[in-house]
């Protein structure tokens, strides 16, 4: 039987500078050992001797595919023959720069990852060698899966066998590559740079055999045979809006795998070459699977449900299921009140980074995790930005937990970093009334909107030489948010680049945020809102633009005796409900306006409408709002279509010309991924249909994006005698202005739905 090891590992403080390892010294031969059987079954490698941590600061100007830190291409074991050769034991001592040492010690791991924050704990540009040996009772070929997190390095034998220079979440089988084990022990070396955030790697050996049943698992006809057998559940299904909560949900969750099965379906038929999604895809066979039967059933997919686990809502933007992962308490009672905690990925990540992100907190808030329920969102995109149907996908993320889990509203924080650093700072800004506090890190604020933030708690890191997001952006936003009086605690790392762990944010990261509640109706408020769509927070709404095109500010607050100050920029009109509470009684308040005053009676529903010109304000009783008959204009142009509302898109087929044809064809294949102008969606389409096929239902339903002009598409045509917008004889003429010549030219634009004014039609 081969000896297992388990021991805690030491670690030398994180050093700055870069030198290479100093002396090493080996003795004895007690490397952990993993069996790997004949032709067997996949094996996990679990037991290491582990080394760390090396320095590996970030590269000043990283090349472009190359790698982010110093430690990746560095060799810190010269003095045992290098990486390529080196043995080492668990009595083997490295001397670091800063003449500390590091040991290579023994330690199990008991699930499949080898998580090294969990070891380690949180740290930022620092690199660990894993070293074991394989035994193989035979000579034989197997298959080495490797994932990273961040970048990494697999030698087996001396073969440099598989690398990966950037960063990103661990995943199983990221990459693999067939490897010739001898009779007997071959040496097995691992080199993981970490970025900061999550850090480890999952290494496993394939027999032959196992590998080539994965392959031959995603052959193009089972896949067929799964999408036939899901097409078939749809027609059965209908509306899948009209299902109970449940099966809705458990419908949701089907669709989202034939989403992944359709994307991921592997091209090519060469059996060697290594693909990951030939592993992912029959994995999503037998949950595609599951989730059917479920709906046929009746069942609750997420009911009684706790730890983490992926799950979906089903979109009325575009009929997709978009994912997330959420992480809820294993004890889980619908009698208690839960904290929920948002975290945002960074460009390239996805919803799927929550599982050691989650475990990565320090132990200071370890005791926020029985009452606080996490969640990672998709944002619909790896690059998306949080914006359109992005910022959308936060927004349903949140209302889906609050609708099924017993989490308090009044406790919402947001968090993120990188591009999910500036997702947090807009989507906070943008709706500081949703939240408890925010903590974007590393991110880029929008200036616009930070008056907003009047009433939120926002915490931020940023490293002073990130090269990726100039801190110069944090610098700023924290400047104007000290400046207006809005809470604000920030700190600046002089050494770190981008990124930031544990030892950044430091204890307490829940701790901090969870002492704050969401402040439902404050003394003061502000809103800057460029669209409709953000001028509603707390007791005001802006009903009315001066100029459409501008941004509507307002800054109100309850003041003693009954007094209302008012002061607006670009505001036409307004709805206010001052708090009862913040009111001292009377009969009346006195309204300061701009400048002006005036004495209103109290309303018996403690809202009022304001109007205001430039040169006087009238106060009256709200009156309810009936809804328009047309679609009011407001500013943004094509960025109106993601914002949530059903959307489709309606291809031209009546050009005389194939090329034509086909390129309409595949435009509108390339824009029903998009997520918001330009910006793809990883999972899912916006919904796509034939000029000939589309329904008056769907015209009438949904905004529409039509694909050609007047000759090539028949509901263009059909629409564009009913707008302000000619296009005759290769000229363009808007209104009474003066035509535009078309030649080489093509147009686009956003007008409401004449025949059904309150949807929009883009015509492209």
């Amino acid at each position: 039987m081969h000896r297992r090891y388990w021991s805690l590992i030491s670690s030398a403080a994180f050093v700055a500078l870069f030198a290479c390892a100093g002396t090493i010294r080996a003795v004895g031969d007690d490397a952990p050992v993993t069996f790997i059987p004949n032709d067997g079954e996949p094996v996990a490698v679990t037991s290491w001797l582990v080394s760390g941590m090396f320095p590996s600061p970030d590269l000043a100007a990283p090349e472009r595919d190359g790698p982010r830190r110093a430690g990746y291409d560095t060799d810190f074991l010269t003095a045992l023959g290098g990486e390529r050769e080196a043995r080492v034991s668990a009595d083997t001592r490295v001397r670091l720069p800063d003449g500390s040492e590091v040991g290579f010690e023994l330690r199990v791991w008991e699930t499949d990852y080898v998580d090294l924050v969990g070891y380690f704990g949180s740290h930022a540009e620092v690199l660990a060698y894993l070293y074991c040996e394989v035994e193989s009772p035979v000579e034989q070929d197997v298959y080495a899966h490797f994932g990273t997190n961040d970048a990494g390095k697999i030698w087996i034998g001396d073969e440099l066998l598989l690398q990966y220079n950037g960063d990103r979440m661990a995943a199983k089988s990221q990459h693999a590559a067939k490897v010739h084990l001898p009779a007997g022990r071959t040496r097995v070396l691992v080199k993981i740079d970490q970025a900061g955030g999550n850090w480890g790697t999952f290494v496993e050996f394939y027999g032959a055999s196992a590998h080539q049943r994965i392959l031959a698992a995603s052959h193009p006809d089972t896949v067929r045979a799964a999408m036939d057998a899901f097409a078939a559940l749809r027609s059965e299904v209908g509306d899948p809006f009209a299902l109970d909560r449940g099966v809705r949900d458990a419908y949701s969750q089907a669709l989202y795998y034939a989403e992944r099965i359709e994307r991921d379906v592997p091209s090519g038929a060469d059996a060697e070459a290594w693909d990951r999604q030939r592993l992912i895809v029959p994995q999503y066979f037998a949950l595609l699977r599951d989730a059917m039967s479920g709906v046929r059933a009746g069942v609750d997919p997420h009911a009684g449900r706790a730890g983490m686990f992926e799950a979906t809502y089903l979109s009325q933007a575009d009929e997709t299921a978009q994912p997330f992962t959420i992480v809820v308490p294993d004890d889980y009672s619908p009698d208690n009140d839960y904290a929920l905690l948002l975290d945002l990925h960074g460009a390239s990540g996805t919803h799927e980074r929550v599982g050691n992100w989650w475990s990565s907190i320090g132990p200071a808030d370890s005791a926020y995790f029985s009452n606080t329920i996490g969640v990672s969102v998709m944002g619909r995109g790896r690059w998306a930005g949080y914006d359109g149907l992005g910022e959308n996908d936060v927004l349903e993320v949140i209302d889906w937990v609050l609708e099924r889990y017993s989490v308090d509203p009044d406790r919402v924080y947001i968090s993120g970093g990188s591009m999910g650093g500036g997702g947090s700072w807009r989507l906070a800004a943008r709706y500081p009334d949703r939240f408890a506090a925010a903590w974007p890190d590393m991110g880029w604020p929008e200036y616009s909107t930070l008056p907003n933030l009047l009433n939120l708690p926002v915490y931020l890191n940023h490293g002073a030489q990130d090269w990726v997001v100039a801190v110069s952006h944090t610098r700023e936003g924290v400047r104007q948010l000290k400046r207006m009086g809005s809470p604000v605690v920030y700190a600046e790392w002089p050494e770190v680049g981008h990124s930031m762990g544990a030892d950044q944010r430091g204890e307490g990261f829940m701790s901090r945020m969870a002492r704050h509640r969401r402040i439902t109706d404050p003394e003061r408020i502000r809103i800057h809102a460029e669209h409709p769509r953000y001028a509603e927070r707390y007791w005001a709404h802006i009903t009315g633009w001066v100029d459409p095109h501008g941004v509507a500010k307002l800054d109100a607050r309850v003041l003693p005796g009954n007094v209302v100050s008012v002061q607006t920029e670009n505001v036409a009109s307004v709805t206010l409900a001052p708090p009862a509470r913040r009111l001292t009684g009377g009969n009346d308040i006195v309204w300061m306006i701009n400048g002006g005053h005036l004495v209103a009676p109290v309303s018996a529903g403690g809202s009022y409408d304001l109007a205001l010109t430039d040169t006087s304000a009238t106060v009256t009783a709200h009156t309810p709002r009936t809804e328009p008959s047309v679609r009011p204009y407001a500013m943004g142009s094509s960025r109106n279509l993601f914002y949530g509302e059903p959307l489709m898109i309606v291809y031209g087929t009546q050009s005389r010309r194939d090329t034509v044809k086909a390129s309409i064809r595949a435009l509108a294949d390339e824009m029903s991924h998009w997520c918001n102008v330009g910006d793809h969606m990883e999972f899912g389409r916006v919904p796509i249909v034939t000029d000939e096929d589309v329904t008056e239902e769907q015209l009438a339903s949904k905004n529409v994006i039509l694909l050609g002009g007047p000759r090539d598409n028949s509901i263009t045509e059909r629409l564009m005698r009913l707008m302000p917008i000619r296009e005759t004889r290769g000229a363009l003429r808007v209104s009474d202005e003066e035509s535009v010549d078309l030649v080489g030219r093509g147009y686009a634009f956003v007008y409401p739905n004449p025949e059904h004014p309150t949807r929009l039609a883009m015509v492209y």
